[in-house]
């Protein structure tokens, strides 16, 4: 049993496989889950990253990227606890157990919830491979939205209010950047995805180094995009 900081994961080995979820999982979704040793129903020898597997979930495969992109998707085995896979999992995990039960009206209003289904990790001797199933989330990510639309003061609102609830609540993604937060414009709901790099420290409760960094990297991105000019800065922190 692996703890995350409000739960706790299963983890299953067949071979050099591994499959871990939440330990609340419905019984009937674990059966299916498990089965994917055998059966390959979430394709997971394809190593497409974000493969949309037309049933409402979601592939995320690791790959590096920068300078250690020479070693494709292999990363160094040193304990199932810290594989990338199972901190992304822990990270989604806590993350929506803390927004869930705040029992803020407007969180349900305005937050989309990705939800983790299971990773899986593959050894291959000292090295292995890893992936995540989740939830699909509807939308454009955040350049895609910037670029095409006039944001309206109610957007900027939103998002402000996003950030600042994950703020109070010692939540901080270092990779805050716009690709990471998906705007779904039929419900009008705000979801952030990848927590790779998600910092859940509960003692941290709106830590202004730790906001600051969140910032200044999303401000960043923004840059990247060349969106600066689209997005107005002072209104979204006002």
């Amino acid at each position: 049993m692996i703890k995350t900081k409000y739960s706790s994961i299963v983890s299953h080995k067949y071979n050099n496989q591994y499959i871990c979820y939440d330990s609340s999982i419905q019984p009937i979704l674990q059966d299916r889950i498990l089965s994917c040793f055998t059966t390959d129903e979430f394709r997971l020898n394809n190593t497409s990253n974000f493969l949309d597997l037309n049933n409402g979930l979601i592939k995320k495969h690791f790959l590096r990227k920068g300078a250690m992109s020479i070693f494709d998707d292999s990363y160094l085995y040193l304990g199932l606890n810290i594989s990338r896979p199972i901190r992304e999992l822990k990270n989604y995990i806590d993350f929506n157990h803390i927004l869930n039960n705040l029992n803020n009206e407007r969180i349900t209003e305005t937050f989309e919830f990705c939800s983790p289904v299971f990773s899986y990790v593959q050894r291959r001797g000292i090295f292995y491979t890893g992936d995540i199933i989740l939830s699909k989330i509807e939308g454009i990510t955040l350049d895609k939205y910037i670029s095409t639309n006039n944001i309206k003061s109610e957007f900027y609102n939103d998002l402000a209010f996003c950030f600042k609830t994950l703020f109070d609540n010692g939540i901080f993604n270092i990779d805050m950047n716009l690709r990471n937060i998906i705007f779904n414009m039929e419900t009008q709901k705000i979801a952030f995805i990848d927590f790779d790099k998600l910092i859940i420290n509960p003692s941290k409760k709106g830590d202004k180094k730790s906001t600051l960094e969140v910032l200044s990297k999303f401000k960043k991105s923004l840059n990247k995009f060349n969106l600066d000019d689209k997005f107005d800065w002072d209104e979204f922190t006002s």
